[in-house]
């Protein structure tokens, strides 16, 4: 079941990638119209769109909370060599700048990182530099809360030449317990941030995406979602709840594409770093 579909223009010679500076679009109303159509078909979903069973259940790993990064770096150390990896929301001392600090030391190709505050991502940008010189970044203006910061983002990755392919793009950046208010699209903002800028941001660079050998989307979430799901018939949360922490419990189910790519899901747990900053 897709739970929401953003749509945007196609080109003639491969429908599944956007032309580089086009202007891609996204009809976010006619796609939550939609999903509130398949809840009334559904009466099983209940007032909630329930996370599926297999998701519902621990998946077992050899890693668990004692795992450092380095070790697991280490470990899978060939699968980032020589890849070109965008990482979202890297600001000093998240889990964002750890893991870019991390990955610099397999030596990727090159390190995208993109956030919304330039000041903030330069000084990621430098720190990783004083530690891993020889490892390329570079920085993209990203405010993920923003359709149109994300379409321009987007089209700056399309646009550079010297990058032909990404490989991993990591959904890392999130806001938690903020006050309630809406995005400049008029969707709340928690939704529109940690969700609907990622999606809309995946989708704008899988022609890139598609180029390389084995690309990967990796979302990282909490265990949050366990809280509740999307609530399709009240998403501005405009009837039920206007107080920090009302969007905590939002849910997107990830789906895989016609190659069979699956998008992966890791999980940060109770991990608060800088979001301590946003808990009331």
């Amino acid at each position: 079941m897709t739970l929401l579909r953003l749509r945007h223009p196609q080109t003639p010679e491969n429908p599944n990638t956007v032309a580089p500076g086009s202007e891609p679009g996204v009809d976010i109303s006619r796609s939550l119209a939609a999903s509130r159509q398949i809840l009334s078909e559904n009466t099983h979903y209940h007032q909630f769109i329930r996370p599926p069973n297999h998701l519902s259940t621990p998946i077992m790993s050899q890693y668990n909370s004692q795992t450092t990064a380095s070790s697991l770096i280490t470990e899978l150390s060939s699968s980032i060599r020589g890849k070109t990896i965008l990482v979202t929301g890297v600001s000093p001392g998240s889990l964002g700048a750890t893991l870019v600090t991390a990955l610099a030391s397999a030596s990727p190709r090159l390190l995208i990182l993109a956030g919304r505050n330039p000041t903030l991502t330069l000084q990621t940008t430098t720190d990783l530099f004083n530690l891993h010189p020889t490892v390329p970044t570079r920085i993209l203006d990203l405010n993920l809360s923003s359709f149109q910061s994300v379409r321009t983002a987007a089209t700056t990755v399309l646009s550079w030449n010297d990058v032909p392919v990404i490989d991993i793009l990591i959904n890392n950046a999130g806001i938690m317990a903020v006050e309630y208010g809406l995005s400049v699209d008029g969707v709340e903002r928690q939704f529109a941030t940690n969700h609907l800028g990622h999606f809309l941001l995946a989708n704008l660079i899988m022609g890139k995406m598609l180029e390389a050998e084995a690309p990967r989307v990796v979302c990282v979430s909490s265990d949050g979602h366990r809280l509740g799901g999307v609530r399709f018939d009240d998403y501005n949360f405009d009837v039920s709840c206007q107080r920090p922490g009302c969007g905590v419990g939002w849910f997107l189910e990830g789906n895989a594409d016609e190659k069979g790519r699956a998008a992966r899901l890791i999980t940060s747990g109770l991990l608060m770093g800088s979001l301590k900053r946003r808990i009331c």
